[in-house]
């Protein structure tokens, strides 16, 4: 009987063993597959960074244009921002997707930045079409109405910055969970 103990107890300290094995190992697969994904969203979202920064210069020179009375170029230069505002938009909403597969708080904080990135790109691309509106009407000799398209991208410009404070603050947010991860 007492053999039939001990090898019970032996065969119950074997299995607890490889569930506690197999419980660590599980864990460990899913934190590497969890900074997998987060590295792969980081690469795109950097993608959609720099196609953003590019549109940034082209909004930059449109109003370095827009100084220099070049409506002509202030509408070209909008073309060329709106244009990378808009493939950068697209490109975060692909780093969104991986993150949509995890049920983790950084993935859902992280989904909230690329939003917030994506509403800053949409409110420059907004403000890049007023900026090119205004810039026609002004061609035209029509001052009011370039006056009115004007104000229209002033909104969009402090909706973005707005939108930019979020971003800091969903930043900050982000870096915590990150931080808890590590």
């Amino acid at each position: 009987m007492e053999n039939e103990t001990v090898k019970t107890i032996i065969i119950f300290l074997i299995t607890m063993a490889l569930i506690f094995s197999t419980v660590l190992s599980y864990n460990a697969n899913n934190e590497k597959d969890l900074m997998i994904t987060i590295m792969k969203t980081d690469l795109i979202f950097s993608e959609a960074g720099s196609i953003s920064s590019q549109g940034n210069t082209y909004y930059d020179l449109a109003s370095i244009s827009y100084e220099r009375e070049e409506n002509s170029n202030v509408e070209y230069y909008c073309t060329l921002a709106r244009d990378e505002f808009s493939d950068a938009t697209q490109k975060f909403r692909e780093a969104k997707t991986p993150l949509k597969e995890i049920n983790k708080p950084i993935s859902e904080v992280y989904i909230d930045l690329i939003d917030s990135a994506i509403e800053i790109d949409n409110n420059m691309f907004e403000a890049c079409e007023n900026f090119e509106s205004a810039s026609r009407e002004y061609d035209a000799g029509d001052f009011d109405m370039g006056g009115v398209y004007i104000d229209a991208m002033n909104l969009k410009i402090a909706d973005h910055d707005k939108a930019v404070n979020e971003y800091n603050d969903l930043l900050e947010d982000y870096r915590f969970e990150l931080n808890q991860l590590l």
